[in-house]
């Protein structure tokens, strides 16, 4: 069973919310650290799942370049409002979309 139209339709009804919540929620960053400590520093992400940038603003303070996916419109709208605000510091470089094109076959 395919939920791809639930979920996407709950994040879409709840972005502002979750976006005042979590997006400057550090709780996580230790876990970010370590990860990006395994990175080259000139590395390059890819945030499957980017939410409203709430990682990738603090992936891209750390000196990344960084570049998102989310299924949820409402997210990236919301992502892009704050980089536009200069909350975020974020380029536009985040779409909307699915990771499943990613998958090996």
């Amino acid at each position: 069973m395919d939920n791809t139209a639930l979920v996407t339709n709950a994040y879409n009804q709840i972005a502002e919310k979750y976006t005042d919540q979590y997006f400057y929620d550090a709780t996580d960053y230790p876990f970010v650290d370590n990860f990006l400590h395994l990175l080259p520093v000139d590395g390059k992400i890819l945030d499957v799942g980017s939410g409203p940038g709430n990682f990738s603003r603090y992936i891209k303070e750390q000196g990344y370049a960084i570049e998102g996916v989310d299924l949820s419109e409402k997210m990236i709208v919301v992502l892009l409002c704050r980089a536009k605000r200069g909350k975020a510091k974020l380029q536009n470089n985040f779409r909307i979309g699915s990771n499943r094109p990613l998958r090996r076959r």
